[in-house]
């Protein structure tokens, strides 16, 4: 049987923060894991070997709400 580390032309998907201009927290072969623990890094995004953007979160603000300031139905002044 032979190894498996032969496989080079394997796909790699990183998990990268900051839109793509951060560190990569993970490099996997499961595009489907990155997208997962994607959804852990606000802002981050998956590349793939070329460092083409594949999937992730399209902004640090996307899917988040700021909940530090008052109440959803006041009014503001």
């Amino acid at each position: 049987m032979g190894c498996s580390c032969n496989n080079k032309k394997k796909d790699q998907f990183q998990v990268v923060t900051q839109g793509g201009s951060g560190r990569a927290v993970l490099t996997s072969s499961s595009k489907d894991t990155a997208t997962s623990v994607s959804r852990k890094y606000p802002g981050s995004v998956v590349k793939d070997g070329q460092g083409n953007i594949v999937g992730g979160q399209a902004s640090a603000a996307a899917g988040t709400q700021d909940h530090s300031k008052g109440h959803p139905n006041e009014k503001a002044p």
